[in-house]
């Protein structure tokens, strides 16, 4: 009973001290005050840990990007400037194809926001320049008249990025352009895009 007892002692003596190590941990964490309560008690918020090697780690102390790729029915090319490493401009160039295997160019140019480490979303301001059919009564009776057509209108894409050091991966999931300048016209149809992944250079 004396020997278990000692066990006992021991164990519970270890399990102090790896709690204590971990509040000497803690306390040398620098928390940044938020606000204060009614009672003046300042409100404070631990920083979230990043490790050494994630991609906004990775991202920071960059200034300029290019990259390029390809996706369904689609080839792109982007370059742009790291604002912060949570916020870059991004301007787009790219080739589509939609189901009547028309092809289209893409211009956009717009802000890329970082969620978190990887999730970004993206809005832009975009021109689409491609063959349209003027009419689907016309393409239905076999007739189709068709006339090369420029779109103004908004673009934006949801995607995951990975960096490491100098390089990085990209892929857009979903990224859809659509048109308002002619919305009411239901021959002119919005463009999505899926799964767009492109590898680029970052300095």
């Amino acid at each position: 009973m004396r020997r278990k007892i000692i066990y006992l002692l021991i164990i519970l003596n270890m399990t102090n001290l790896y709690a204590n190590k971990g509040s000497d941990r803690d306390s040398n964490i620098p928390y940044k005050i938020i606000g204060k309560t009614y009672d003046g008690i300042p409100i404070v918020e631990k920083p979230r840990f990043v490790t050494a090697d994630a991609s906004q780690v990775m991202r920071e102390n960059k200034t300029l990007f290019l990259n390029a790729g390809a996706g369904l029915y689609t080839q792109q090319f982007s370059f742009g400037y790291y604002i912060t490493p949570s916020y870059l401009i991004r301007f787009t160039y790219a080739r589509q194809k939609d189901y009547r295997d028309y092809t289209a160019k893409l211009y956009a140019l717009g802000l890329t926001s970082f969620i978190n480490n990887n999730l970004y979303v993206e809005l832009s301001l975009a021109e689409r320049k491609g063959v349209e059919i003027a009419s689907s009564q016309f393409a239905l009776s076999g007739f189709a008249i068709s006339s090369i057509r420029k779109h103004y209108g908004i673009k934006s894409s949801i995607g995951h990025n990975w960096h490491w050091k100098n390089i990085f991966l990209n892929i857009d999931w979903i990224s859809a352009f659509v048109p308002l300048d002619e919305m009411n016209n239901k021959d002119v149809m919005f463009q999505i895009s899926y799964l767009i992944t492109t590898v680029g250079i970052s300095i």
